[in-house]
């Protein structure tokens, strides 16, 4: 009777070990942003890793950086709770180890172990910086399975885009971009990160204005306050479109503040 189990054990143990390669070699770069602290990169505070031939003054204008954008979350959320693990470099060559392969100057991990926020050369400043911590800022309010389950890409990234001046004028591009309006893309094709990616590579910013637009709209809406009771519902399993749409229908009610 107790070899089948010792069977069974064996395909667990190899279906294991299989799993294990694979996450390893389609995940590559998420698999060392989780082994950073064993890598030959530089702690330079906690959580803080950097290229070791950036020069100090890169290293000090970093940090400034990332704390002066950290303000910059606390004045708009009131308060955060994340605490993502970044990685920068002044080369190329880091985000091609440690980000993806894609040509944006910074790009952000979100696992089950945490988030870890990659910065190439072109991302070492406070607007790239803060979009990344808003990203990391929604995983950390509504839960890692959550964001991966409920939340479109288009939110996401609208949502960083409001702490990202270098979208300022986003509304004067998205008319232009869609010729006020009538080429603008459907929401619904922009809530996966493919489908978003898309409809940047044919035409640069479309998808970015076009997310930037709608959050905004939200927000001004329903606010910090409908943010949290927005994050609150997910949390406690409402589906983002039920979450989104009811937030929205409470702060529009002119009973609101009575």
């Amino acid at each position: 009777m107790k070899k089948p189990y010792k069977t069974l054990l064996s395909y667990a143990m190899v279906s294991l070990v299989t799993l294990l390669i694979a996450y390893g070699l389609f995940f590559i770069n998420q698999l060392r942003c989780v082994m950073v602290s064993y890598s030959s990169l530089r702690q330079v505070e906690e959580q803080i890793y950097v290229d070791p031939d950036m020069d100090e003054i890169e290293v000090q204008l970093l940090l400034m950086n990332i704390e002066r954008s950290k303000e910059r979350l606390n004045l708009f959320f009131d308060t955060t709770t994340a605490n993502p693990t970044i990685i920068a470099g002044h080369t190329k060559s880091i985000m091609e180890k440690y980000g993806a392969n894609m040509k944006s100057p910074g790009m952000n991990h979100i696992t089950m172990l945490g988030t870890f926020i990659v910065l190439g050369p072109g991302g070492l400043n406070r607007d790239v910086i803060s979009h990344e911590l808003v990203h990391s800022e929604l995983v950390s309010r509504i839960g890692w399975f959550n964001r991966e389950a409920e939340i479109p890409t288009w939110f996401d990234e609208g949502l960083a885009l409001m702490l990202d001046y270098r979208y300022a004028n986003s509304e004067t591009l998205w008319l232009m971009l869609t010729a006020n309006g009538k080429n603008a893309p459907p929401l619904p094709e922009l809530a996966n990160m493919q489908d978003f990616m898309r409809y940047t590579e044919e035409s640069p910013f479309l998808s970015y204005v076009t997310a930037s637009r709608e959050v905004s709209r939200w927000w001004n809406i329903v606010g910090l306050k409908g943010f949290n009771e927005f994050t609150t519902l997910i949390k406690q399993g409402a589906s983002f479109e039920e979450a989104y749409r009811a937030i929205e229908k409470k702060y529009q009610s002119p009973d609101i503040g009575k």
